[in-house]
C-alpha cells in the first residue's frame, strides 16, 4: 500500500540470541541451555541483529534474494539469517493479515 513511501515492514527471525533475558531463570537451567544449545544454535547479539539491520538499511531492490518478486508484486517480507524465506502457510492467511494490518494501522496512525 505504501510501496512508494519510505516505510517498509518485514517479519524478521533473529534466531536464538544469547542475551540476559533469562537472567531470572534458575542457574541450572541456563547452564543446561548454554551447554546443549550454545555451540549449535545460540547467536551473539551482533549475529541476531544482522537480519534486522539488513532489512532496515539495504535498498529494497537488494532484498529480493531467492524469493524475488515478480513484476508488480510485493518484495519478500520474511527474513531469517539475512536471507529472504518463504513463510509457512499459516503465516500467509490473507484474512488474518488484514486484521493485523488494521490493528497496526490503528496503533501507528499518528506516526504515518
Amino acid at each position: 500500500r505504501r510501496r512508494n513511501s519510505r516505510i517498509r515492514g518485514f517479519a524478521i527471525e533473529p534466531g536464538l540470541v544469547r542475551t540476559q533475558i533469562g537472567r531470572h531463570a534458575p542457574q541450572w537451567l541456563l547452564e543446561v541451555e548454554y551447554f546443549l544449545l550454545g555451540p549449535f544454535f545460540l547467536r551473539t547479539i551482533d549475529q541476531g541483529c544482522a537480519s534486522i539491520l539488513l532489512c532496515a538499511l539495504a535498498p529494497l531492490d537488494d532484498l529480493d534474494g531467492d524469493n524475488a518478486a515478480a513484476e508488480g508484486e510485493s518484495p519478500p517480507f520474511y527474513f531469517a539469517n539475512c536471507m529472504s524465506k518463504t513463510p509457512k502457510a499459516n503465516c500467509t492467511d490473507l484474512e488474518e493479515a488484514r486484521r493485523l494490518r488494521q490493528l497496526c494501522q490503528s496503533i501507528w496512525q499518528s506516526y504515518l
